[in-house]
């Protein structure tokens, strides 16, 4: 199981510029884990951006992982695990406003 936190999955659905580097993370989405904080701020950065439609199909695609609350013990798990295995990823920088696209 995977965590991406919300930058990445801002990235990868505006093809941001690091959006290569967090596609392994959505290869199969149904092994991801999302916690319901990734769902309410992607969310609201979408809505502002896009609109309340299109916040809806963001949040539609992280509902094909295992959504679940964030608790304290998944919080250090995954921080332990990246800490661990030494595996980050770049944070995007959202200097320029990117165009918002679906991915299926």
């Amino acid at each position: 199981m995977i965590l991406v936190d919300t930058c990445g999955w801002i990235e990868w659905l505006t093809d941001g510029n690091l959006a290569d580097q967090y596609e392994p993370c959505f290869e199969d989405v149904t092994q991801s884990i999302v916690p319901t904080s990734v769902q309410f701020e992607l969310y609201k950065w979408v809505a502002r951006k896009e609109g309340e439609q299109r916040a809806l199909e963001a949040v539609a695609l992280t509902e094909q992982a295992l959504v679940v609350p964030l608790s304290t013990s998944i919080a250090l798990l995954a921080a332990t695990s990246q800490r661990r295995t030494n595996s980050h990823l770049p944070m995007p920088s959202f200097t320029q406003q990117p165009a918002f696209i679906r991915r299926n």
